[in-house]
């Protein structure tokens, strides 16, 4: 332990192997150079050499955890023993390359309103894994991860970035805005709770800068990727308060106005926890649809964040759209129905939101109805699930009352004789429907 507080207390979480967690704290020793700190190893109930070995290293403090209790609740545990006035975050994984803490304390102490500093992450042969982290739209999810600067190569550079947020890999926060928000979030994966983190701490307090001159080679993997819970999750939190980009630009194409002739449609989306779809079906759906066209968003009480984002979605201006709540019990089949039966205009499509639909989709669906010489309808079965159905709106809403199931199987022949069953017949039916 040194003999006086030291400025940054860097907080290690070795949770194996021994040669990882031996050679990030060999790296220390080049990479802390000219900044006074303390290192903090918190051994996150391994198995292996690592709990003998760690109690052994003279130079810092080390902590125990009787069993595996992941990165966040280890990263916890040793910022409560710091005493640092920053927090610097590694996981032992991570080899901090010469001067990596300098850059990162003299940006938090030039300016009062830096709350966090994250190194440039860099992968064993050279690219560029992040540069902190951005926040796509509908790339799936309503609100994506994407690494900044992901593959390319890692050239020198002393430039900093100003991001929404970065990993948790190697990460300096100012200890007192870190106690403030209660450190990182325990019920989620370590990847989605630093990027809740930082931006709880942006938000509240300050910025999330990335020195490109700090560097830490990444021997593991964090390319943004989260699971569908954490992503729900961050989605719940934070649409609608963090930008996002658009990666395929869907927002500077315009908008290609609906085919001559064409009838009014109502679009029915039925959405059951569908979060990882429905933002670039909805997408889609909207570049297709007229100024005669409705929207009807039917939600069958999601609790994965897609209700949240229907209902933000659906305030677009410009967009005749509504979202229906259901009750949850009544699953996909209830909210199907809810929303044939909200439908105004005579002619409906059915489509659930496991595609996106290119533009043009609808027009060349209605097209298919009228070269069929106007059958009831016209189905195109969309992969995993279900169908995309364009039929008279009484028909379908006659199917759907008598046989929900036929809209949500991939069996055409269950369609083709539940519409025959009400009198109707199957005009066509296309393999794909959507990108």
């Amino acid at each position: 332990m040194p003999d006086r507080i030291p400025a940054v207390s860097v907080v290690v979480v070795a949770d194996g192997p021994w040669a990882a967690t031996y050679r990030c704290l060999m790296a220390l020793l080049e990479a802390t150079a000219g900044v006074s700190h303390e290192v903090i190893a918190v051994d996150d109930g391994t198995a292996d050499e690592t709990r003998l070995a760690l109690p052994r290293l003279e130079g810092l403090t080390a902590l125990r955890a009787d069993h595996a209790q992941g990165f966040c609740r280890a990263a916890n545990a040793g910022a409560v023993v710091a005493q640092g006035r920053y927090l610097a975050f590694l996981h032992c994984d991570a080899e901090p390359q010469p001067g990596w803490l300098a850059p990162l304390f003299a940006l938090a102490e030039a300016d009062l309103k830096v709350m966090v500093v994250a190194s440039r992450l860099v992968t064993p042969n050279g690219a560029v894994e992040s540069e902190g982290i951005a926040f796509a739209y509908a790339s799936p999810y309503p609100l994506t991860p994407v690494a900044h600067g992901g593959g390319a190569p890692a050239l020198p550079a002393t430039d900093v970035l100003r991001v929404p947020a970065a990993p948790a890999v190697a990460l300096l926060v100012r200890a007192d805005a870190f106690r403030r928000a209660q450190g990182f979030d325990t019920d989620h994966g370590a990847a989605a709770s630093a990027l809740d983190l930082c931006l709880r701490i942006g938000a509240a307090e300050g910025q999330v800068l990335v020195a490109r001159g700090s560097t830490v080679i990444h021997h593991g993997h964090c390319d943004g990727d989260i699971p569908d819970a954490d992503a729900a999750w961050l989605t719940r939190h934070w649409l609608g308060r963090v930008p996002l980009l658009d990666p395929l630009g869907r927002h500077q194409r315009p908008v290609p106005p609906p085919r001559h002739g064409r009838p009014a449609l109502s679009v029915v989306v039925p959405v059951q926890n569908a979060l990882g779809t429905v933002a670039p079906c909805l997408e889609g759906l909207s570049r297709n649809m007229g100024p005669d066209d409705e929207l009807i968003i039917a939600d069958a009480g999601s609790d994965d964040g897609s209700g949240e984002y229907a209902a933000l979605f659906a305030r677009q201006p410009g967009l005749a759209a509504r979202v229906l709540t259901g009750d949850p019990t009544g699953g996909l089949e209830g909210a199907l129905l809810g929303g044939l039966r909200a439908a105004t205009r005579p002619v409906t499509v059915l489509f659930l939101p496991v595609a996106e639909p290119p533009d043009g989709f609808l027009d060349a669906l209605s097209a298919l109805a009228e070269r069929a010489g106007g059958p009831s309808s016209v189905a195109t079965p969309t992969p995993p699930i279900g169908a995309c159905v364009l039929g008279p709106t009484a028909l379908l809403r006659a199917v759907g009352s008598a046989s929900p199931r036929a809209f949500l199987t991939t069996d055409p022949a269950t369609l083709v004789g539940a519409v025959a069953a009400q009198g109707g017949r199957l005009g066509l039916v296309a393999q794909g429907g959507g990108d």
